[in-house]
């Protein structure tokens, strides 16, 4: 058999799944020919499939030195680089496989898709749209094109791109799972919560759907907290447990009283409601008792990401780190409390809490509900968000926070409050400036009923653009209320979202799932908000923040009652937010940190208990 023959047998071994053998195939014909390139290029290729992305990039890289006019090598090369987190260069690759082949829809594709993680968003749907027309048929080339647009807020055209890639590929459960996320951004709960059950039935490995229908099911008003358990515990027995089974036992020292190491892991590390949150927490945490480690799977920076770098003793960046490399990274830094700040939100890192790296792990902050991982020990929670009859809802064991479940910045501090609308509009104006996605169904009928009661009013709710805006119009029509009096605002940036509020004279809360920190927010520029309390502690999210300023009066246990507030509100917050609990941080940090001392000194009793049998 010559070397081409063996070469073309190796590659359709490749082509068929076959990895091992094509692989087999390779080295024995570089064992004998060093420099044979097709089969450099093919090994590079097999070890990216195999996840030894840094071996592709040599082995790659070397076939370019022999073949350095072959567009496939440096698209793959940049396959390689893009996985390892280093996407300029994977940029410079596509860029010079586009010079020697221009019209290159799988670069173009994958190119796309690294423009979308540098945050260059036009040039990734044009790169990704490109690709599309020269190769109608590809469909990672409408999923990449999807996600782009989905960054960009254009849901309507996402949602065609990933339908038409469901088109050509049926059992797509990655493109299932963007498309369930785009359809319960624009409020169409329904139809995600059923992709994302398809996704799970095409592949029930898929751990970011799996994820993602847990998320998605506290938005949706019939999800129970039995039936958000049930689901989290078959994601905790499908994916984690399996991963709990040998693992070492924990080395730190078991001295109450010593300095401890506090990780804490998030995608969130950024200008995100998360990170804003965060900043007061680490500005005040006492270096002296607690070192701060940071685990952040963010590439991009920004000024929240440089604050919470500056208070962090240590920051690591594990974005290009699987779970497992990852899990190994913080056990070998000696965590003593792990503290997870994702739950199931987009970009979480629970399969690292599942190998259990630290000996104590607790869950907060993503949403104010339960991870439901028997790996993680605690969850964060506060007396308004639960009790002890809602205590059976969740996997982990509850510490109360003594006051907020929050602890709240601002996006932007500078931003003043303006007088009520209502003075010079003459009319009073209702408004919600959360994610569209927790407007539902039950709330917007809800707020029609308002819109009848009081005289004139307007509502102003904020929303992507696009064809949803036009049902929701419909469903106010049929409900009485005339188009002109709805106005939906598109997303702003922090300062400019922030003075939005001055069009507002009284906020409507959202539900079944609350608005947190907009809630803050709103409170924050002094418009005040009525709220709904539920039955999950995400629909008791605008109770326990009003309790915590002292307006349980704007707290309504039922919809006539809700109703009934939104007749009768004055604003003028300001203040009361800057004395309470919520803008604490300092005494915040002081109460989390008495926790943490707890859970460790309980975890060093329990540990002298052992050995001493």
């Amino acid at each position: 058999m010559t070397v081409q023959e063996a070469i073309h047998n190796a590659t359709q071994l490749h082509d068929v799944g076959r990895l091992a053998e094509a692989e087999e195939i390779c080295r024995k014909i570089l064992s004998e020919y060093p420099d044979t390139v097709d089969s450099l290029h093919l090994l590079g290729v097999i070890a990216a499939k195999c996840g030894h992305f840094a071996d592709a990039t040599v082995l790659i890289s070397r076939a370019i030195t022999l073949k350095p006019d072959s567009a496939e090598f440096h698209g793959n090369l940049g396959i390689a680089l893009s996985a390892l987190g280093r996407l300029d260069e994977a940029m410079a690759q596509y860029e010079q496989a586009l010079r020697i082949r221009p019209d290159y829809p799988v670069v173009l594709s994958n190119m796309g898709a690294v423009l979308k993680l540098l945050a260059r968003l036009p040039e990734a749907r044009d790169a990704c749209r490109r690709s599309a027309e020269l190769r109608p048929d590809f469909p990672e080339a409408h999923y990449n094109l999807g996600n782009a647009l989905v960054d960009l807020h254009e849901y309507d055209q996402a949602i065609s791109a990933f339908r038409k890639a469901l088109e050509i590929r049926p059992a797509y459960p990655r493109c299932m799972n963007n498309l369930a996320n785009a359809l319960n951004a624009v409020g169409m709960t329904d139809d995600a919560l059923s992709m994302l059950r398809r996704s799970l039935d095409a592949d029930p490995t898929h751990v970011p759907a799996h994820s993602n229908l847990i998320f998605a099911m506290h938005y949706h008003p019939d999800s129970t907290a039995q039936m958000i358990l049930d689901e989290q515990k078959r994601w905790d027995n499908r994916h984690a447990r399996p991963l709990a089974t040998s693992l070492p036992e924990h080395a730190n020292d078991p001295s109450p009283d010593r300095r401890l190491k506090i990780g804490y892991v998030s995608s969130d590390f950024r200008e995100h409601v998360i990170g804003w949150n965060l900043i007061p927490i680490l500005k005040h945490h006492d270096h002296q008792n607690f070192e701060i480690l940071c685990y952040s799977s963010v590439t991009a920076t920004d000024p929240v990401a440089d604050a919470l770098r500056a208070g962090a003793d240590v920051w690591r960046n594990v974005g290009t780190m699987d779970d497992d490399a990852t899990a190994k990274l913080i056990r070998e830094d000696q965590i003593d409390i792990l503290v997870d700040l994702s739950l199931h939100t987009l970009g979480n890192r629970l399969l690292v809490f599942a190998r259990e790296p630290a000996p104590i792990q607790i869950s907060y902050l993503g949403y104010c509900g339960s991870a439901g991982l028997r790996a993680i020990d605690y969850r964060l929670s506060d007396p308004y968000l639960d009790n002890a009859d809602t205590e059976r809802n969740y996997l982990e064991k509850t510490i109360y926070l003594p006051g907020s479940y929050w602890c709240y910045r601002p996006g932007d501090p500078s931003v003043e409050p303006s007088p009520p609308p209502v003075l010079a509009a003459g009319h009073i104006t209702f408004g919600c400036l959360n994610n569209f996605a927790k407007v539902s169904l039950p709330a917007r009928k809800l707020w029609a009923e308002i819109l009848n009661r009081v005289k004139d009013s307007r509502l102003l709710v904020h929303s992507p653009p696009g064809e949803h805006l036009r049902r929701a119009r419909d469903q106010f029509t049929s409900w009485g209320i005339d188009p002109a009096r709805i106005e939906f605002l598109p997303k702003k940036k922090p300062a400019e979202y922030l003075q939005s509020y001055g069009r507002l004279d009284i906020a409507l809360d959202p539900f079944p799932y609350n608005g947190g920190i907009t809630t803050c927010d709103a409170l924050w520029m002094g418009v005040p908000v009525i709220t709904l309390a539920g039955q999950t502690s995400v629909g008791r999210a605008g109770k326990s923040i009003l309790s915590n300023i002292g307006l349980t009066e704007l707290v309504a246990e039922n919809p006539e009652q809700y109703i009934e507030l939104a007749e009768k509100l004055a604003a003028g917050l300001r203040k009361r937010m800057l004395t309470s609990p919520l803008m604490d941080g300092a005494k915040f940090t002081r109460d989390l940190e008495a926790i943490y001392r707890r859970v460790w000194r309980e975890w060093c009793l329990n540990c002298h208990d052992a050995a001493h049998g």
